[in-house]
């Protein structure tokens, strides 16, 4: 039998499918190289609230996650402060096209000051107990400008509202309490009406002078308080819509400023089994309305902790009304998917009449179009155990990100 000699090329191929067939075992990854890409962007893309929202793709697989690092270049002239000259942000892949795995990363840059910045995406991962991170190697940078921010600007004008926490079902003769939250000032006039909700059929007889009026009282970060209380003595079961309207109307000026909204009330003969007794500690979240993605709202609250007192505000999706796809990587099997959520801390601040008042910024940048849950507890971390201590109190409340 006739023996060939292998050619050079033919060793070096074969020694390339013994490279790439060790890489796969060892790595799970069809790809030799990772590659990580960056989509064209400029500092123009920076919206009004300072945020940058890159995006990019990348061949590693599920379960990885990205460093996205923002540095000022050094040697710029004038020199970029020592303050706010860089920003961190974690990224992750999500399930793509093979070898096309989109990921996405939102970088604040509100505090950076204007000049040539570099962005850099490097692998990161993670010590067993989450408390180091072992930064890979550089995948892709790209270099652009963040220009000086407009001094003296005449913002966009902020429209007046009011909005009224849902009321819910009580009984006929109850006492009800409403409140709600409004931008208006402190001591503005707030009135309010009720009357049968529209196409309610089962009221026979009046239901009287149902109205009055009160006044916003002080807040916190811009945002007032105001409630009043309802009697419901005399009136049948059925629905009913409370009418809000707050600003200058108590002087009969048609120019001036003018909040109003609605919430209905439905008396019921039993109460309702998912109204719970009134307790003597509290937490409430005040009512979020539907929020756009990519921007910010200021969630509020009341208590009756004291002030100093630290609260946990915890923003999970509700899993058995959004649909989430769990998928499997086709290049190393792994398993997962990507839910988006916010946690944070905060402090009560003291209100009026001894109420503790608390708020939080949140962005929507990072929450995918889904209906969310908030959960403010006083809840703690043991910073020693890692482990999370349930509180006594806890306030909800759901609310929606839409595509805008």
């Amino acid at each position: 039998m006739k023996q060939t000699a292998l050619l050079p090329a033919g060793i070096i191929a074969a020694t390339i499918l013994v490279v790439m067939g060790l890489g796969i075992l060892m790595t799970g990854s069809f790809y030799f190289m990772p590659t990580v890409s960056v989509d064209p962007f400029t500092g123009e893309a920076i919206d009004e609230n300072g945020i940058l929202v890159v995006t990019g793709t990348t061949n590693l697989g599920l379960n990885t996650h990205l460093l996205v690092n923002v540095s000022a270049v050094p040697g710029q002239v004038p020199p970029a402060p020592a303050a706010g000259v860089h920003e961190d942000e974690l990224a992750w892949p999500v399930s793509g096209a093979v070898g096309s795995n989109p990921w996405r990363a939102v970088i604040n840059t509100s505090e950076l000051a204007p000049g040539d910045y570099e962005l850099q995406v490097s692998s990161v991962s993670f010590s067993d107990d989450f408390k180091t991170t072992i930064q890979g190697p550089v995948y892709a940078t790209k270099r652009f400008v963040i220009g000086a921010r407009e001094t003296g600007a005449i913002p966009g004008r902020i429209l007046p509202y009011i909005r009224p926490n849902p009321v819910g079902a009580a009984r006929p003769d109850d006492l009800v309490e409403v409140t709600g939250t409004t931008n208006m000032e402190a001591g503005t006039t707030v009135l309010w009406k009720i009357r049968p909700a529209p196409g309610e059929t089962n009221i026979t007889g009046g239901i009287g002078d149902q109205s009055g009026s009160t006044a916003v009282t002080p807040g916190i970060v811009g945002i007032n308080r105001w409630a009043f209380t309802l009697n419901t003595t005399g009136m049948e079961p059925a629905r009913y819509t409370l009418l809000i309207v707050a600003g200058d109307i108590a002087t009969g000026d048609p120019t001036g400023e003018i909040a109003s909204a609605t919430t209905d009330l439905v008396l019921a003969r039993r109460a309702s089994p998912g109204i719970s007794p009134v307790q003597a500690g509290y937490i409430t979240v005040d009512y979020i309305p539907d929020l756009p993605v990519n921007t910010q709202f200021i969630l509020t609250g009341t208590t009756s902790l004291p002030a100093g007192g630290d609260l946990e505000v915890e923003i999970t999706p509700l899993f058995n009304e959004t649909d989430y796809e769990f998928v499997v990587d086709p290049k190393n099997m792994a398993q997962g998917s990507v839910f988006s959520g916010i946690v944070g801390g905060v402090r009560v601040e003291a209100g009026p009449g001894g109420t503790g008042l608390w708020s939080m910024e949140i962005h929507t940048y990072s929450l995918q179009p889904a209906r969310y849950q908030v959960n403010a507890s006083n809840s703690r971390m043991n910073h020693t155990t890692f482990m999370r201590e349930p509180g006594a109190l806890l306030g909800t409340r759901t609310f929606s990100v839409r595509e805008a």
